[in-house]
């Protein structure tokens, strides 16, 4: 299938990177409680948005690898166990280490349909079980349905035209999913009220072939105006979100801070800034996988504690806060280093190792 040639967007990685560091924030400031100092509460739920631009980003990183190359049911089996090795490996080991933590801890065992559900991902069209397992597992639910649905979309969806028609099919009928599901946070969480997150990093994609082939000056020219362009947005988004409501309760705030993801996408595909995509944010853009799905089990892990961590300091402070980071980040960090190297990484590997055995026993045409 052409693989190894595709080209790797490292920009992309250090915006990855970036997101999954803010979510590991937001949680560590929701669950820990840090009603102050004052402000930071309001900021930390503008960082739930990063998982939006996980979305917009799984939507380029796709199309880039896989346009044209699903055209045939042989090459969609082999797209589909890529997908489910890159993704299930990881995702099931997580998931039995939250079980085990939660059973060990509170004695409460999961209900056999939640386990069904989750071997096979299907949670994300429960409105029970849509949180899944896996602490922040929901976004996976979301992620497997537009992994099952690419191959018709990309037979579809071939050019910028086509990419905008489809984004405004689904922000009409997230909008309507948002009118009339009746749980506040599954409104905010299934697919169809994130499809048109998708269809953002579809347009991006779209653009970017566009653009490609122009000069690197004219491409840096683009990327800086697209980066101004999506800085813009955010600020207008955050100065007057008062006119659209909050975050939990405005479609319409959400998916105008939403527009701004394929600007920033574009223009890190276009142009690498340094003050953005460096070894640092790369790397963590590498393994950002392992650091969405573990990050909730040791934020857990640590609460459980916490009270011997913070006794010195007051509930919600600046020290407090800035403690919690310190033993958090650097523990997620560590564990996500191993777990991209001894699950993450193996399991994506067999994945490519299945396909690549069963491309050449195929009979000759």
């Amino acid at each position: 299938m052409g693989q190894g040639s595709v080209k790797r967007f490292h920009g992309l990685d250090a915006l990855r990177g970036i997101a999954a560091l803010a979510v590991v924030f937001c949680h560590i400031v929701f669950l820990g409680n840090f009603s102050s100092p004052v402000g930071i509460r309001a900021v930390a739920a503008n960082f739930t948005l990063a998982v939006p631009m996980f979305f917009a980003l799984s939507a380029f990183a796709l199309a880039h690898t896989y346009i044209g190359k699903l055209d045939d049911w042989q090459e969609i089996k082999a797209y589909a166990v890529r997908r489910f090795f890159r993704i299930a490996p990881l995702f099931y080991f997580i998931g039995l280490a939250t079980v085990l933590f939660r059973w060990l801890t509170w004695h409460v065992p999961p209900s056999p349909d939640a386990i069904w559900l989750n071997l096979t991902f299907l949670f994300g069209f429960s409105p029970q079980e849509y949180k899944s397992l896996v602490g922040a597992g929901w976004s996976i639910g979301v992620e497997m349905i537009f992994y099952a649905t690419l191959p018709i979309v990309l037979l579809f969806i071939r050019n910028i035209r086509s990419a905008m028609i489809l984004t405004a099919i689904c922000l009409v009928a997230g909008y309507a999913a948002n009118f009339y599901i009746p749980d506040e946070t599954y409104r905010r969480s299934n697919f169809i009220g994130n499809a048109a997150n998708f269809g953002f990093g579809l347009l991006a994609y779209f653009f970017y072939l566009e653009m490609a082939s122009r000069s690197d000056d004219l491409k840096k020219r683009i990327s800086t105006v697209c980066l101004a362009t999506g800085c813009a947005i955010w600020l207008a988004a955050f100065f007057y979100s008062d006119h659209f409501g909050s975050v939990s309760q405005s479609y319409f705030w959400r998916y105008l801070v939403s527009a701004a993801f394929p600007f920033f996408i574009l223009s890190l595909a276009l142009h690498e800034w340094s003050a953005i995509s460096n070894r640092v944010t790369i790397w963590l853009g590498e393994v950002s996988y392992s650091i969405y799905l573990v990050h909730a089990l040791i934020l857990n892990l640590f609460l459980l504690k916490k009270a011997e961590f913070l006794s010195a300091y007051p509930q919600g402070s600046w020290q407090s806060l800035l403690i919690s980071m310190a033993i958090v980040v650097p523990t997620v960090l560590a564990a996500s280093f191993a777990l991209f190297k001894w699950v993450e990484t193996p399991g994506n590997d067999f994945g490519k190792h299945i396909t690549r055995r069963r491309s050449a026993l195929a009979p000759a045409e």
